[in-house]
């Protein structure tokens, strides 16, 4: 069964084959307990352990499994089953919402929606209480009522899209959309330049991809994994046009024209670029953009495609005209994809500390923040660094109080030239917020440490809670602590 710990939205190309159970079919009786065999016995012996109900084995049992008899786990199986049917509707509706197909779309929500009662009304998935915790498929625990509340917002996303009844232009969209290679560099990659230190590697990589070669690469991302094709076949886009779009979006280096993505009228647009780096399923930086239409426009880069595609949806269902989605490793698309000097604002809203297993208030060592697993390490700054125009701004936002103030260590540390000692410049200066935003928590080696949420003067233009913001409320994890740093002017 999928743990969503994040609901998938598919590609609009498998959406053509569309089809959901009945809305009034009673989830109870969907599955046979999981292993059974035939119903009548053949002619091998019955298996002792499914008569007891813990065989393990399941189909792949040599033994007669009499599908009368109910297993221990029956209860725990069945929720999983229509956890995982949740997650296949969730999809489903997405992609009919995302092509039109509004009838399809709100089949899919009425049988959500009945599911959804009779987990509620069971209390329980997985054979635990209501409120009770199961593993996510990121090993840690979550409460089965997020869960449920997650996929209700999902439900009432879609509800309220279905109802305004627009077909959306997904043309448009498609060419605000940058899937690279989600291949992640290591830290002695990103160092060095990132791109230039994994061409030394690999000698297939021995240089950022040109203007075509990027531009191919996207246009075959659009078409084998967004629905390009199945969007182009219902006339709701033009493979050609992307094409075309693409190639002009592109410079000759591979690097993307911010001023061209967000063309207005036929006029390059001149308003700045900000940019969320890991934006998980997009709902912060979704309302971020929508802030801002006519003052900034916005990128959400992302690692993981599902997650990708959630921002995707997102950016089409809410109409979101200043927002583009790019896939692929943050690293490497800093290095081989982002001009120098043309992001005026980074945001990375609760990045995963280096070591997991460290408890809070247990503390975490300044040298943890720099190993490989980490992507707000040293070279990954230096990238930021790079991107950011003179003058620009990082937040950096997290759960974890010691993990900020290690990470303020870290940016203490950084010169403009490495190996530079404590009289050379600093990579980035510690920015001072006016006292009725921000709430000072000390500083480390003149790096403020500030508590709570940020508001404007940190970048935040309106207050939104992200899924993992949600996520680790729901788990009484309500502080907060950031970073405000900017590059020198």
């Amino acid at each position: 069964p999928h743990h969503a710990h994040a609901m998938p939205t598919p590609c609009p190309r498998h959406a053509h084959a569309i089809s959901t159970p009945q809305a009034g079919a009673d989830a109870a009786t969907l599955p046979l307990p999981p292993g059974a065999h035939a119903s009548r016995k053949p002619r091998q012996n019955s298996c002792k352990f499914w008569e007891e109900g813990r065989c393990g084995r399941g189909l792949n049992c040599q033994f007669w499994h009499n599908p009368a008899l109910a297993q221990r786990d029956a209860a725990q199986q069945l929720n999983e089953a229509r956890w995982a049917e949740l997650a296949q509707l969730s999809s489903l509706a997405h992609a009919a919402a995302l092509l039109g197909r509004r009838a399809a779309c709100r089949h899919a929500m009425a049988r959500a929606k009945a599911l959804l009662a009779l987990l509620d009304a069971d209390g329980a998935a997985a054979g635990v209480e209501a409120g009770g915790e199961v593993e996510d498929e990121m090993g840690e625990s979550m409460s089965l009522t997020f869960r449920r509340g997650e996929m209700r917002r999902e439900v009432t996303r879609l509800t309220a899209f279905t109802r305004a009844g627009a077909t959306p232009r997904l043309g448009r969209y498609f060419c605000r959309s940058f899937v690279f290679s989600s291949r992640l560099l290591s830290e002695t990659q990103q160092g060095a330049g990132g791109a230039a230190a994994a061409a030394a590697a690999t000698a297939a990589e021995a240089a950022s991809p040109s203007q075509q070669a990027a531009a191919e690469q996207l246009l075959a991302a659009l078409r084998l994994t967004f629905g390009l094709e199945q969007a182009a076949r219902l006339g709701l886009a033009s493979v050609a046009r992307c094409e075309r779009r693409l190639h002009r979006m592109l410079s000759p280096q591979g690097t993307l024209r911010w001023e061209r993505i967000f063309r207005t009228d036929g006029q390059p647009s001149a308003l700045p670029l900000k940019l969320e780096v890991a934006s998980g399923t997009g709902d912060w930086v979704a309302a971020q953009a929508l802030a801002e239409v006519g003052a900034a426009n916005w990128a959400a880069l992302e690692l993981r495609h599902d997650r990708v595609y959630d921002i995707f949806s997102r950016m089409v269902l809410q109409a979101v005209p200043n927002l583009a989605v790019i896939g692929g490793d943050a690293a490497q698309v800093l290095a081989d994809h982002v001009a120098p000097r043309s992001v005026a604002h980074i945001f990375v809203n609760f990045p995963e500390p280096p070591h997991r297993a460290i408890g809070r208030g247990a503390g975490i060592d300044v040298e943890s923040t720099t190993n490989a697993l980490a992507m707000l390490n040293p070279s990954f700054f230096r990238a930021m660094h790079g991107a950011l125009s003179p003058g620009g701004m990082l937040t950096i936002l997290s759960d974890n109080k010691d993990y900020v103030r290690s990470l303020a260590a870290t940016v203490a540390a950084l010169r403009e030239h490495e190996g530079g000692g404590p009289a050379s410049p600093r990579l980035l200066h510690s920015v001072a917020l006016p006292e009725h935003e921000g709430e000072p928590r000390g500083s480390v080696e003149g790096v403020h440490v500030y508590a709570g949420m940020p508001g404007p003067s940190a970048g935040h233009a309106v207050e939104s809670k992200s899924y993992f913001d949600r996520f680790w409320e729901h788990g009484q994890h309500t502080g907060r602590h950031y970073l405000v740093l900017r590059r020198p002017a």
